[in-house]
């Protein structure tokens, strides 16, 4: 039976695009490029280890609406040199730009990704992304990766002036689709940005979980790979 949907909202970062992997290389080239063991001692996994925590924490606060974007750019780097007493040593400032360059030409996607597209796409649903990314470095992410040509929309954060998971982010998302809420489902692998926020708005939601992370919330679907979406949809 065909579903009663007839738009899916995608998440960008950890549902289509394998940001994980593509971070973690971008990271590496980071280290090697400013020759950071030779400089600082700093060992890559340790490097990396500490981005990935330090990134985390500020884009948490950045969906809450508590930093902004130059704030995030700003301090994730200058909190891993002072994490390994090297912010004086090297500019932080210079990692960040680096890193911003070469991170959104990374290519590698979850796997199934594509497939799941093509299916979606040959079933006559519109696709659209809604992403808490910065504009720019998300169409490029989507350019670079060959996805951009699925989506109707790019929706982001910074071009609505309002992040997810507020259900004012979800109802402008629904103006420009021009879907209903009823005919509209979410698909992402972040509870609170993608899941409640969703919920809150009443659209329904499939839950990415590729890890089976434990959890209290109940969405509408949840699968643990992108593939599992062509039973539901």
């Amino acid at each position: 039976m065909r579903s009663p949907y007839s738009h899916v909202f995608f998440d960008l970062d950890h549902t289509i695009w394998d940001f994980e992997r593509n971070s973690w290389e971008t990271l590496e080239e980071v280290w090697q490029k400013f020759d950071l063991y030779r400089l600082a001692r700093i060992p890559l996994e340790g490097f990396r280890e500490n981005y990935k925590r330090e990134n985390f924490a500020l884009w948490a606060k950045y969906n809450h609406g508590e930093i902004s974007k130059q704030d995030i750019r700003e301090r994730r780097f200058k909190k891993v040199m002072e994490n390994f007493n090297a912010e004086r040593i090297l500019d932080p400032y210079l990692l960040e730009e680096f890193y911003l360059d070469n991170c959104p030409k990374k290519t590698s996607l979850i796997d199934g990704a594509v497939e799941v597209l093509e299916y979606l796409e040959s079933s006559g649903y519109e696709l659209h992304v809604l992403s808490n990314g910065f504009e720019e470095t998300t169409h490029e992410k989507m350019e670079n990766s060959g996805i951009k040509g699925f989506f109707k929309n790019t929706i982001t954060s910074e071009g609505l002036g309002v992040t997810k998971p507020k259900v004012e982010f979800f109802e402008k998302a629904l103006d420009i689709s021009g879907s209903r809420i009823k005919e509209t489902i979410m698909i992402g692998d972040n509870l609170n940005t993608d899941i409640k926020g969703a919920q809150n708005t009443g659209i329904d939601q499939i839950y990415f979980n590729p890890y089976q992370s434990e959890h209290e919330e109940n969405p509408t679907h949840e699968i643990r790979h992108l593939l599992e979406i062509k039973n539901i949809l």
